[in-house]
């Protein structure tokens, strides 16, 4: 399982992570990014997504994050991007996997939270795009849906004060406070590190009593200012020579082209497999 949690105001988002993969309760990599930005031409978004990671040849994250890339043409807008043609790219996928796969369920809920700079003011929006469960409903359908489907939260007007706190994933052990907590945090305006943290804090609070949740976390600070640079950090529960960077994509056509970065790795000494 996973957990991401999303926590934004009107100056930034803040995205956390754990980077453990697991099926069927049992862990299967505790080392796998699960966090990404997405830059498009009129949008700014951090991106993660849980449910179905891995079946046989198929990982999720290595599908989706070329498809969502491929998705920016002609216009690289972030709405038909990613609720229109990535939702259609999907069930696509999903259905060539239910052939191949006829007794499997193919939960997967992707969360893009973010800015969009197609008003004078920035305008926060939280977008999912699932075939099994929607931001305007609680809980999650009985079995997923044929096809992909998008839904949205955003603040009422651009640049109103408000916070926002979504959960995503195995949140079973996360506790309803925790959340006020972050809630409380944001609308006092801490700083976005000292809420990232606290979210990190909870995170491996929850870890300690779910082992399919993992200690090492991904995090991404977006400031609403297009201009403002975007912060990402590795958060391993015990230090080592490695690192590991969110993935990227980029999405500016016509001018600015289309490219994606995933795994990211960087290592303050050289690594085992180094070779004079």
């Amino acid at each position: 399982m996973t957990l991401v949690v999303i926590a934004a105001n009107r100056e930034h988002t803040i995205l956390v992570a754990d980077r453990r993969l697991s099926s069927d309760g049992q862990p299967l990599d505790a080392a796998a990014t699960k966090a990404a930005v997405v830059v498009t031409r009129n949008g700014r978004f951090g991106f993660g997504y849980t449910g179905l990671a891995q079946l046989g040849a198929f990982h999720f994250r290595r599908w989706a994050l070329p498809a969502i890339t491929n998705a920016g043409p002609p216009d690289c807008m972030w709405g038909p991007m990613l609720c229109n043609r990535f939702a259609q790219e999907a069930s696509l996928q999903f259905a060539s996997l239910g052939q191949d796969h006829p007794n499997e369920d193919f939960g997967v809920s992707t969360l893009f939270a973010g800015y969009s700079y197609e008003e004078a003011t920035p305008r926060f929006y939280c977008v999912m795009v699932s075939n099994i469960e929607a931001l305007t409903k609680p809980g999650m359908a009985e079995a997923p849906w044929p096809v992909f489907r998008w839904s949205y939260l955003r603040d009422e007007e651009p640049g109103d004060d408000y916070h926002f706190v979504a959960v995503m994933g195995s949140n079973a052990a996360w506790k309803q406070e925790n959340s006020q907590t972050v809630a409380s945090l944001l609308h006092d305006r801490w700083k976005p590190t000292a809420v990232r943290d606290t979210v990190i804090d909870y995170i491996r609070a929850v870890a300690n009593e779910d082992r399919t949740i993992g200690f090492d976390c991904n995090s991404l600070i977006l400031p609403s200012d297009p201009l403002g640079e975007p912060e990402a950090a590795y958060h391993p529960r015990r230090p080592g020579p490695d690192m590991y960077g969110p993935d990227l994509v980029v999405a500016l056509c016509p001018d600015g082209g289309l490219f994606t970065i995933m795994s990211p790795e960087i290592w303050t000494e050289k690594p085992p497999w180094w070779r004079d």
